[in-house]
């Protein structure tokens, strides 16, 4: 019997939530963010984007950063979209967390991999 490759799923949602700090260099993630629809529009005036809600429920967002001394991380947690659809994901490369304008606020980027689910 022949396996069927996995066919990729496009998505994107936008997270809000809380990041805890479990200790001085490890941190707790909990986000959850609803179905949406992500429209981008580009024409004469440039670039648009905007998100407006869609129907379906929430999907739940639990990782742990673990923090270097240089501003760098490793992220490792799970997106659940629905119960018994959980995601595993790791962080690969250079993930970064750096201050933003306001100051309670932090801008992180990193990109992640599947492990799983």
């Amino acid at each position: 019997m022949e396996e069927t490759p996995p066919q990729p799923i496009v998505y994107s949602l936008q997270f809000r939530g809380r990041i805890t700090s479990l200790s001085s260099r490890v941190l707790e993630q909990r986000a959850s963010a609803p179905s949406q629809i992500l429209i981008t529009t580009v024409d004469a005036n440039g670039l648009a984007g905007h998100v407006q809600p869609g129907e379906g429920e929430e999907a739940l967002l639990v990782s742990r950063l673990a923090l270097a001394a240089d501003g760098s991380f490793d992220q490792s947690g799970t997106i659940e979209f629905a119960p018994g659809h959980v995601l595993a994901f790791r962080s690969v490369g250079a993930a970064r967390l750096s201050r933003w304008p306001d100051p309670p606020l932090r801008h992180a980027a990193a990109v992640w991999a599947d492990a799983g689910g």
